[in-house]
């Protein structure tokens, strides 16, 4: 009779082992077990599983909760294993203030056990804050050292001296790159609006005869609206957090497109007297060069004026590049089903 092993009775029980396809996970080495009897990754407690090129999978694999087929007895386990991340558990932070001397403030965050190393990526979840930035996504952290990591944020312009507290309604997990893809989406760049001036007069008869004149001011298009398809970077990222990263590329929600301001005036000397004014929105279209004044005018005989004054955001203020689109989507649990795990799709450009 033969003898087995301990470790080759636990192996016995592994049915079926097979890569997941990279087109989904082209960043880290998924595979799908199939046991009998045990979940995988309590066999993997006990004795390493093996991967189909025959090596061992990490003693930091991190499994997902089983589904189990009890047709049979004794019932078989389907699981989920992404080999060496680690663990990727939902924990509380706390936040210190900072106190801001320029743009950026260096924020000391307390995490114990976060399990992170020096250049690992985190979700920050943060509740109730007093930042005047956003502070929530994907960001990249320092370790200090097993309770504590810092995190760097960028403030409004102009900021001195401000002190910048989180609420302890603030989360965070590991973020892990599992899938990565280039793409082309459909984007608008806006136009830009800016003005110009011209006058004109006219003299009628002989020195000391009747004179008059104008000044225009008017709307020119310096840079037409452009749609077209962007290559843009896409991110599949694993994370315990369901708040997508915040969306600053293209983003139109705090823009405020170009409005004008005309108003013109002429006067004669001959008592004859004239004004208009005019407003005119330009949807679309960043402010450039639009406050202008034309004016035109000869002493005893006539005076014109045009101006224009713009509002509205300007080229500068406008954000081309980083996140363009962030979706969550439901991905699968812990094995003791606690913890629900996020796919998070971020397009970069």
């Amino acid at each position: 009779m033969a003898t087995y092993t301990r470790t080759q009775r636990l192996q016995d029980s592994i049915l079926s082992v097979k890569p997941l396809s990279t087109e989904s996970f082209s960043e880290v080495e998924v595979y799908a077990y199939q046991s009998r009897g045990a979940p995988s990754n309590v066999i993997h407690a006990n004795d390493p599983l093996i991967t189909p090129d025959g090596t061992a999978l990490s003693s930091s694999a991190l499994f997902f909760q089983a589904t189990i087929q009890n047709a049979q007895n004794p019932p078989t386990f389907s699981q989920l294993a992404i080999d060496g991340i680690g663990s990727m558990q939902k924990k509380a932070i706390t936040v210190a203030s900072s106190n801001v001397v320029s743009t950026t403030a260096t924020i000391s965050i307390t995490c114990a056990g976060h399990g992170l190393v020096t250049n690992d990526l985190a979700d920050i979840d943060i509740g109730d804050t007093s930042f005047n930035t956003n502070p929530n996504g994907v960001h990249t952290i320092t370790r200090v050292d097993d309770n504590n990591f810092t995190y760097t944020i960028t403030v409004d312009s102009g900021t001195s001296n401000d002190t910048y507290t989180i609420s302890s309604d603030a989360f965070m997990s590991k973020a892990v790159l599992v899938h990565e893809y280039r793409d082309y989406y459909q984007v608008t760049d806006p136009g830009t609006v800016a003005c110009e001036g011209v006058t004109s007069s006219v003299t009628i008869g002989s020195e000391g005869g009747t004179a008059s004149g104008t000044a225009t001011v008017f709307p020119k298009i310096t840079q037409e609206r452009k749609n077209y398809r962007k290559s843009g970077l896409t991110k599949i990222f694993l994370t315990a957090l369901s708040r997508p990263t915040p969306e600053v590329a293209y983003q139109n929600e705090n823009i405020e497109f170009c409005s004008i301001h005309f108003r013109s005036s002429t006067s004669i000397s001959s008592g004859a007297a004239s004004a208009d004014a005019s407003h005119k929105v330009f949807n679309g279209y960043l402010k450039g060069d639009t406050d202008k004044t034309q004016s035109i005018s000869v002493a005893g005989k006539f005076s014109a004026s045009a101006v224009s004054v713009g509002n509205g955001s300007t080229p500068s203020s406008y954000v081309y590049t980083g996140v363009f689109q962030s979706k969550i989507t439901p991905f699968n649990k812990s094995t003791d089903g606690q913890v629900q795990y996020f796919l998070k799709t971020d397009v970069i450009f």
